[in-house]
């Protein structure tokens, strides 16, 4: 509902899934969509990722994106068909055909669906829920992670990072550190597979990590307690 305004044709989109008003829009119908109208599926990437109808509070983005959606597909068709590249460079590639004020987390999402590959593996959603999961450690295997993805120069005051400063500081490098993520999605399926005794895939391993991520309140009630802590121990 949120999106309706923005693109007349979204109802009529949604309904031509199959779904009910009320159902939630699946990957599988966003994956499907890409094969038979790949500029609505531009549309259904940004509905389905960001059903508030925003991108980080602000509206203009999805506007935007909304609009120039024939070209940014006819671009990710033209990437799929070429060569595999370096996951940075691809990922900067796409973000640099992007409109204004939407980055990695939206157009990761648009290689996953497009079913993009990179020299690595297939092209994996990397967004502000799987870097706040891999931030707080709910998975073992990508703790090594939590040293790459941010900045590690410390304060001017030379004090160390907070915990939730880390976590803003990854995801504003998300474009620098896309391959260091997907190297360690796909060990970590390599790993687990071999402790399974049958294939795990890298996309499984990002579903997991999507799916665990904590929500935007406990993230803010951890904050709190932090900060708690550090006025306690002051």
């Amino acid at each position: 509902d949120q999106h309706k305004h923005l693109c007349p044709d979204i109802e009529r989109l949604v309904s031509s899934l199959g779904l009910v008003d009320g159902q939630n829009i699946s990957r599988r119908n966003v994956r499907n969509l890409v094969r038979t109208n790949p500029e609505s599926a531009v549309i259904l990437t940004i509905v389905w990722g960001y059903p508030t109808g925003t991108i980080n509070g602000h509206r203009r983005p999805v506007e935007r994106a909304f609009q120039r959606a024939a070209d940014i597909a006819a671009k990710l068709s033209e990437i799929k068909l070429r060569d595999p590249m370096e996951p940075n460079d691809l990922i900067s590639e796409i973000n640099d055909l992007a409109p204004s004020g939407i980055g990695t987390s939206t157009t990761s999402k648009w290689a996953y669906f497009f079913e993009i590959t990179t020299t690595i593996g297939d092209c994996l959603i990397y967004d502000h829920r799987v870097i706040n999961c891999i931030m707080e450690g709910i998975f073992a295997e990508f703790l090594p992670l939590q040293g790459i993805l941010p900045s590690t120069r410390p304060r001017k005051s030379g004090e160390p990072r907070t915990a939730d400063e880390l976590r803003k500081s990854a995801i504003s490098r998300q474009p620098r550190t896309y391959e260091s993520y997907l190297r360690a999605v796909y060990s970590a399926a390599h790993l687990l597979g071999q402790k399974m005794g049958e294939p795990v895939t890298g996309a499984q391993i990002e579903l997991g990590l999507f799916g665990e991520a904590p929500s935007k309140g406990v993230m803010a009630a951890r904050t709190k307690a932090r900060k708690k802590a550090l006025e306690l121990t002051a």
